[in-house]
C-alpha cells in the first residue's frame, strides 16, 4: 500500500506522455496538445519547462492547451500564478488555451480572471466559447462543461465542419454536440 501511495503521489503525477498521431483531415499542420498540467499543489515550473522543451523540440505549427493548467488548494496571488506558468512564455508556436474545471472552481479556487490575465501577458490566446480562423482550418473553443458554460451552438455556425477542430476540456461536452454539426476533430483534456 505504501509503495502504491508513493508511486501515485511522487512518480505518476510527474510522468509526461508523448504520442504522435497522424489524423488525415487535409489540414497539413502539426498541432501539439497539452492538457491537465495541474501546476501548483504537486508540480512546479520545472515540470512545465520540461513539457515545453519537449513541445518545442517537435516544432509544431500550433500548441493547444486543453485546460486544467492549475491545481491549488487556496488561491495564489497573480504574481505567484505568473511565476508558476512563466515557462509557457518559452513556447515557440502560437498557443491557444482554454480553462478546465480545476481552473474554474470545480474543485479549487476560481482562477479564471487571474489566469486569463496571466496567460495573455505570457502571449497566449485565451478565448471563451468563440472561434478563430487559423491557416486552413477553424478552431472552435468550447468553455467548461462542468460549469454549464459550453456553447455548442457555435458548431452549427460552421460552414465547413470538415475543416473544424473543437478544443474542449471535458469530453462529456461531445454528447451535447448538435447531430448536424459534428466537427472533423475534437481535442480534449480531462
Amino acid at each position: 500500500m505504501v509503495i502504491f501511495a508513493f508511486y501515485s503521489f511522487a512518480i505518476e503525477r510527474n510522468i509526461i506522455i508523448t504520442e504522435h498521431i497522424h489524423i488525415p483531415l487535409g489540414i497539413p499542420k502539426k498541432i501539439a496538445l497539452l492538457s491537465d498540467i495541474h501546476i501548483g499543489l504537486f508540480k512546479w515550473w520545472d515540470f512545465l519547462q520540461t513539457a515545453i522543451n519537449r513541445i518545442n523540440k517537435e516544432k509544431p505549427d500550433y500548441v493547444f492547451i486543453a485546460g486544467d493548467l492549475t491545481l491549488f488548494a487556496s488561491k495564489p496571488s497573480k504574481a505567484e500564478l505568473k511565476n508558476y506558468l512563466l515557462p509557457l512564455k518559452n513556447l515557440k508556436a502560437p498557443t491557444y488555451v482554454i480553462l478546465g474545471n480545476h481552473d474554474l472552481q470545480a474543485p479549487g479556487p476560481d482562477l479564471a480572471d487571474d489566469l486569463v490575465h496571466v496567460l495573455s501577458e505570457l502571449g497566449m490566446q485565451v478565448l471563451n466559447n468563440d472561434r478563430v480562423e487559423l491557416d486552413g482550418f477553424t478552431l472552435v473553443w468550447l468553455w467548461e462543461y462542468w460549469i454549464n458554460d459550453a456553447n455548442v451552438s457555435l458548431l452549427q455556425k460552421e460552414t465547413n465542419l470538415k475543416k473544424t477542430i473543437a478544443l474542449i476540456h471535458n469530453p462529456d461536452i461531445t454528447i451535447e454536440y448538435p447531430v448536424d454539426a459534428i466537427p472533423a476533430l475534437t481535442l480534449a483534456g480531462h
